[in-house]
C-alpha cells in the first residue's frame, strides 16, 4: 500500500474527525495521505481545522469516490471498539488512538474559566425536548452546577432547537477555532452526541483541559450496550432513552 485516500460524503465535524490520526499514522508507516477531491465539509472551518492544518497531509488532493472502507468497517465493528478506533483499522492500523487528532492549539480564555456551556445544537439525531429537559436538571443538580451558563448557538447553521429549564446567557458562535478556544476554557460543557462533543474530547485530551464533558446520547451509541459509536473515556454519557 503507498497511499491512502480519505473520503467521506457527509460533511459534519463528526464525520471528519475519525479519520483525522490517519494521515499521522500514514506518515509513520511511510504512506502518503491524500484527501478526496470531493471529501465533504458542512462548512470551511471544519476543513480549516482537520485538513488544512494536518501537517502529515499531502497538499494535493485525489480524484477518488472510494466508499470501500465502510465495507470493511463492518468487520470490526461491535468488537469493544469506537468509530475512530474502527477507521483505524480499516485504514490497516491497529488500535493505538482512542481520540481523534487536530493540530491547533486552543488559547486559554480567563473569562470563560468558571461557565458551564449547553449546547443542545443537533443536525443529524433529534432528540425528545422533555427529556432533555429533565435529564439537564438531574445533571445540574447532582453535580450542583447552579449558575454561570452560556448556551450556545449556531445561527448560521441550521439546528434543531430544544428549549432550556433555565435563565441563560446566549452566545453566537460560528467561528470554530473560537469555539476550540473556549471548549479548552471553559469549566462543564453540556451537549449532545454530535461533532462537538467529539471536538471538546479531542481538545480535552490533547490540551489536559480542566472542562467537564457532559453528552447526552441514546444507549445504542453507548459502549456499555455494544456500541461501536463515538465514545471517549474522558466524557461524561447520559441515557436519553
Amino acid at each position: 500500500m503507498k497511499e491512502i485516500v480519505i473520503y467521506q460524503p457527509w460533511g459534519g465535524l463528526g464525520d471528519n474527525l475519525p479519520h483525522s490520526i490517519i494521515p499521522e499514522l500514514c506518515h509513520r508507516a511511510g504512506i502518503k495521505a491524500y484527501l478526496s477531491s470531493h471529501n465533504a465539509f458542512r462548512n470551511d472551518q471544519i476543513k480549516q481545522l482537520v485538513w488544512d492544518l494536518n501537517p502529515y497531509l499531502e497538499k494535493e488532493t485525489r480524484d477518488v469516490k472510494d466508499l470501500s472502507w465502510l465495507d470493511r468497517c463492518k468487520v470490526f465493528e461491535n468488537k469493544g471498539l469506537s468509530h475512530v478506533q474502527v477507521v483505524q483499522k480499516t485504514h490497516g492500523f491497529d488500535t493505538s488512538f482512542e481520540y481523534p487528532k487536530i493540530y491547533y492549539t486552543p488559547r486559554y480564555l480567563p473569562e470563560y474559566s468558571n461557565k458551564t456551556l449547553i449546547d443542545f445544537n443537533s443536525i443529524s439525531v433529534g432528540y425528545d425536548s422533555n427529556v432533555l429537559r429533565l435529564k439537564l436538571l438531574d445533571l445540574l443538580q447532582s453535580k450542583q452546577i447552579i449558575d454561570n451558563f452560556i448556551v450556545i448557538e449556531h445561527n448560521k447553521i441550521e439546528n434543531k432547537n430544544y428549549s432550556l429549564p433555565v435563565q441563560v446567557d446566549k452566545q453566537d458562535i460560528n467561528d470554530l477555532f473560537l469555539y476550540c478556544d473556549i471548549l479548552h476554557s471553559a469549566k462543564n460543557i453540556i451537549t449532545l452526541n454530535s461533532g462537538i462533543t467529539n471536538l471538546a474530547s479531542t481538545i480535552k485530551n490533547e490540551n489536559n483541559s480542566n472542562v467537564n464533558i457532559y453528552t447526552f446520547t441514546y444507549k445504542k451509541f453507548m459502549k456499555e450496550y455494544g456500541s461501536n459509536g463515538y465514545f471517549y473515556s474522558n466524557n461524561n454519557y447520559i441515557p436519553v432513552d
